[in-house]
């Protein structure tokens, strides 16, 4: 394994023992990636991101914003964020970086960036929180705002052909779990990716908005369940196209319950795609 630190430092763990290697730059060092299968080792600090490829340290890129984080998921695609919400791509092993839009519309800091074959999270500053199902060219805002603490980290366990779930730590003591599935295959490449997000509002009155992501077409069914697993309704029971899918659950406007509301309390919702079964629970006061 390997450690980054202040004055162009980074360490290297053989065993129980730790070679300290210095660089020869002074930069502090504040995030390390090593690649899929690959001996090659990314660090960003400053402005600048460098490469340590087991002999030699060298500057790749100097963005104009202090970097915060660096993640690598094969020796090919990578991504960079920093401060007033910077982030660039790279497909081509770190020759070339483009940055990309940042959907934030106050360009809050990026402080962390976390990368598994096409899915990836980015967390900032008051509670960002910012996904992508295209290896970063593209990035979806989360609107949810679970928490309004800075988060520093962000890490899809796992590993092999299984990830998930999504995890992100902040100030405060914050801590969140994002229950993500992604399923890849032993070589990097694209991901079945299939999303079931926290409804917004929550709790709610009278209505709330469940929301699902799919990355492949795919026959999908978004059932209502109430405390004791008896059905309340089904939202969707049909093929979609893959995207993301909002849709509007009112609790005084159900079907087949002659215009009577739910009670207050607590409700399951449930996405079923094949095999795959995610299921989150929301809260209803009248």
């Amino acid at each position: 394994g390997y450690v980054c630190g202040n004055n162009g430092t980074i360490g290297i763990i053989e065993d129980t023992n730790l070679v300290v290697i210095q660089s020869g730059y002074s930069t502090h060092f504040v995030k390390i990636s090593f690649p899929y299968n690959e001996e090659k080792v990314w660090l960003v600090g400053d402005s600048s991101v460098y490469l340590y490829d087991g002999f030699a340290f060298s500057k790749q890129f100097t963005s104009n914003v202090k970097l915060n984080s660096v993640d690598f998921w094969n020796q090919y695609y990578g991504l960079i964020v920093g401060n007033s919400g910077y982030i660039a791509k790279t497909t081509d092993g770190g020759i070339t970086w483009i940055q990309k839009q940042n959907p934030d519309p106050i360009n809050r800091n990026l402080n962390d960036v976390y990368l598994v074959s096409y899915f990836g999270f980015t967390v900032g500053d008051n509670g960002l929180i910012m996904e992508t199902t295209d290896a970063g060219e593209t990035w979806i805002l989360d609107t949810g705002q679970l928490t309004t603490n800075d988060l520093f980290r962000v890490h899809i366990s796992g590993g092999g052909v299984e990830w998930g779930p999504g995890l992100a730590v902040g100030k405060n003591k914050t801590a969140l779990i994002y229950p993500i599935v992604v399923s890849v295959d032993d070589k990097p490449g694209p991901a079945n990716i299939f999303y079931l997000y926290q409804n917004y509002p929550n709790p709610f009155n009278p209505s709330t908005t469940l929301s699902f992501f799919i990355s492949e077409q795919s026959f999908v069914r978004l059932k209502v369940y109430d405390v004791l697993g008896n059905e309340i309704v089904t939202l969707v029971n049909e093929e979609k196209q893959s995207g993301k899918y909002e849709i509007e659950f009112s609790a005084t406007d159900l079907p087949g319950r002659s215009g009577s509301a739910l009670a207050s309390g607590i409700y399951f919702y449930q996405l079923q795609i094949g095999s795959f079964t995610q299921i989150r629970k929301m809260v209803y006061l009248r």
